[in-house]
């Protein structure tokens, strides 16, 4: 009964508006963005490099560390085709559509401010080129924390870890290292989605924090010198059990229980963009399910190493850790 009120609350949670990317590409369309209710994405920013033979449009919430940027490259010339693209010295995989191609780049949160570039090689009229697309990277002011974090337990230092417990922490590594090794092709649809039915951060993506540590000495705990910590996602807020969603089309490469992660589902979405959804109460999807934009996968939860409810969701592409939510200001056009 419990499980059937959140499939019935998840049809009504999301409003729907649908957007297309201003440039002149061709028939591919924008599809829906499933957000819930008094929650709006940031407007994308838009930057426009054209030569004789192309375009290319980027789009990010905003182009500072830790966003996800979106490309469409097009062309009026009828025989075009994209060869090469990176970012400095970063390979980006691209998809070719009916109106010209796509590709997303990472803007790590380490990235140095400053001026960044995309460079394409392209065939036009059979004569192979290419073009560098410049634009500049700003510094984003991440969040520090400032109160100290007792993890009850998972603070204590000193003891050595049972041998179930090691091998537990092994094979979840095997698991992850397995998903994060899956090569899918660009698999994103017509629609996004905010993974939760509310909105509510309780703590910002790449957000330092600061944790107790303590050691045990005549049964009492001792406080030992904080350690401080990257957050590397974006934690929402949620009660036990409520739904979580899929931010984009994709194949389900993990659904398990893991040490750290508790319940974690990884969605590779193609091209080595990645979801990952951890802490939940229970997973909804199985290893090899395709998903789609909104699809319930799971349900908020405590698993793992965590304090209270709460989902915490994360991306990557290429390896480099964005702000997850990010992707819910991207265009994205089929």
């Amino acid at each position: 009964m419990k499980n059937t009120l959140f499939l019935l609350l998840s049809l009504f949670f999301c409003i729907a508006c649908q957007s297309s990317p201003a440039s002149s590409a061709g028939s591919g369309k924008t599809g829906t963005l499933k957000l819930p209710a008094g929650y709006a994405p940031q407007a994308p920013k838009k930057i426009t490099h054209k030569t004789d033979d192309l375009t290319i449009d980027m789009y990010a919430a905003a182009f500072s560390q830790g966003n996800l940027v979106y490309c469409e490259i097009y062309s009026e010339v009828k025989k075009f085709e994209l060869k090469k693209a990176n970012y400095g010295k970063m390979p980006l995989a691209f998809t070719k559509k009916a109106w010209g191609y796509r590709m997303f780049l990472p803007i790590s949160p380490t990235e140095p401010a400053g001026q960044k570039s995309v460079v394409l090689t392209y065939s036009a009229n059979k004569k192979t080129q290419s073009t560098t697309a410049l634009f500049n990277v700003s510094i984003t002011n991440f969040p520090v924390s400032k109160t100290p974090l007792d993890l009850g337990k998972y603070s204590n230092r000193g003891s050595e870890a049972k041998p179930d417990i090691v091998a537990f922490i092994k094979e979840s590594k095997r698991k992850k290292d397995e998903a994060f090794a899956s090569r899918e092709n660009d698999r994103i649809g017509n629609s996004l989605s905010h993974p939760r039915d509310i909105h509510h951060i309780t703590s910002d993506f790449y957000s330092k924090r600061i944790y107790q540590n303590f050691k045990i000495e005549k049964g009492k705990r001792v406080r030992l010198k904080n350690t401080e910590n990257i957050h590397r996602g974006t934690d929402l807020r949620g009660d036990a059990g409520a739904p979580v969603f899929a931010m984009a089309d994709g194949k389900v490469v993990l659904a398990d229980l893991l040490y750290y992660e508790g319940n974690m589902v990884v969605i590779d979405h193609g091209n080595k963009l990645f979801s990952y959804y951890m802490h939940m109460s229970a997973t909804k999807v199985s290893k090899g399910s395709l998903v789609k934009a909104g699809d319930l996968i799971g349900n908020v939860g405590s698993t793992g190493i965590s304090t209270a409810p709460h989902l915490h969701v994360s991306m990557i592409f290429n390896w480099v850790e964005l702000e997850p939510l990010s992707l819910l200001s991207l265009p994205i056009k089929n």
